[in-house]
């Protein structure tokens, strides 16, 4: 199979839509399917008021999209369905789809309650009960559908195989056409005898180096992540998890020049996940940033440098480790980014040095210095307004605070 084929290339997701609406119409169940990324490639089917609501709170949404995730790994390792409840005590359900051994995708979805007798369903994430000091939470949740135990699974692979059925009919369409296209290739390279060298030229080398970085990538993650359910080492599942999430974010923009804070933010957040488990405890870090402030476009892998050196000067060298801070605001017409440390700080002389390197590299290619590069950037972007501010031990700080400050609306400086 061509692996770089993804679930919405090889299904009719107009018969997927109306297949999918109708059993949640049938049963009373939510659904939606998603490709390998979690990227719904339909509409979603049947949701609940209680889901739509709880989702629209950042605290609880976020756990929402925990219980997804994990859901649908769990099932992509096990390759069968996977029944279990969410954090809020609903019964939810994540179903494979899997093409020629590879993973395409899920259907995911559920979002009820169970008529007795109820089985002992594994909870994904712990539960919670805070929302239902929310009236409109408890009303919306006291409506959501029950639902006999068998007649939620009967209903969960009926679907799946059905799904399964018109996956693999249309693979079928697209593997004659391809052994077709393929033939008819091999004929035309014979009769103009390419060489090895000639190929590599035309780019067959870059393409094999994109497929080993990307899909090859996932798939060892994805076979590690299922030795470590099997023997239930949970934290290094959760640290693949993690990984794997951080190389979707770098493979998905690694074309873009822009990307926004809070896409920026929640790759930080994976990174440092794994380097709190690396340095085991002597790592402390915490991301404030207000979700208005969220959507301001900043340069792709803008904070990775800056945490690194921060980790590297600040954390690792201590024996007790240390504490990261990363925040930001809205400040006169601009937005103000920190990242912060407890470390023994720089002097000013350091400082100066840094920026005083800003001055002679300008307009003579890269510097050796990150600091001065990104600052280079920022203010080559957006104005000498803008850019890396410093203050340390000597600026009456308890470590190192690097500031970036970018325009509050940079959208149209960028175009």
């Amino acid at each position: 199979m061509d692996n770089s084929r993804e679930l919405a290339d090889l299904i009719d997701t107009e018969k997927l839509q109306k297949l999918q609406d109708n059993f949640a119409k049938a049963l009373n169940l939510a659904f939606i399917t998603v490709d390998y990324r979690g990227r719904p490639i339909i509409e979603y089917s049947g949701f609940t008021e209680f889901c739509n609501k709880i989702r629209e709170r950042e605290e609880c949404r976020k756990l929402c999209y925990q219980c997804d995730a994990h859901g649908g790994l769990h099932a992509t390792i096990t390759g069968e369905p996977y029944i279990y409840r969410c954090h809020t005590g609903l019964v939810d359900f994540a179903v494979p789809l899997i093409l020629d051994g590879k993973y395409m995708g899920s259907v995911m979805g559920g979002q009820v309650k169970l008529e007795e007798p109820v089985p002992e369903l594994e909870p994904i994430l712990p539960q919670t009960t805070h929302w239902q000091d929310d009236p409109e939470l408890a009303d919306a949740a006291s409506r959501v559908h029950r639902i006999r135990y068998e007649q939620m699974v009967a209903g969960v692979y009926l679907l799946r195989d059905m799904i399964q059925s018109l996956l693999e009919e249309e693979y079928q369409k697209v593997t004659q056409a391809e052994l077709r296209r393929k033939s008819q290739e091999l004929l035309e390279e014979k009769a103009a005898r390419i060489s090895l060298e000639e190929a590599i030229e035309e780019g067959a080398f870059s393409m094999l180096v994109d497929y080993l970085g990307s899909e090859f990538l996932f798939y060892i993650l994805n076979v590690i992540a299922r030795l470590a359910y099997r023997e239930k080492a949970e934290e290094t599942e959760k640290a693949v998890c993690d990984f794997a999430s951080m190389m979707r974010y770098l493979t998905e923009n690694k074309n873009n020049s822009f990307v926004t804070v809070g896409e920026e933010l929640e790759y930080i957040d994976y990174y440092l996940q794994i380097q709190k488990r690396r340095l085991e405890g002597r790592l402390a870090y915490e991301i404030k940033v207000p979700e208005e402030c969220k959507g301001i476009l900043c340069p792709f892998l803008l904070l990775q440098p800056l945490v690194e050196n921060s980790l590297k000067y600040a954390v690792e060298p201590s024996r007790e480790g240390g504490m990261l801070a990363i925040r930001g605001k809205a400040e006169g017409g601009a937005f103000v980014l920190t990242i912060s440390d407890s470390g023994t700080g720089m002097s000013r002389e350091q400082i100066s040095t840094i920026l005083e390197l800003e001055e002679r590299h300008r307009g003579s290619g890269k510097s050796k210095n990150y600091l001065t590069n990104i600052n280079r950037k920022i203010k080559g972007l957006f104005g000498e307004s803008y850019g890396v501010f410093i203050r340390s031990k000597e600026d009456g700080f308890p470590g190192t605070e690097v500031q970036i400050r970018l325009p509050l609306t940079n959208d149209s400086t960028i175009m």
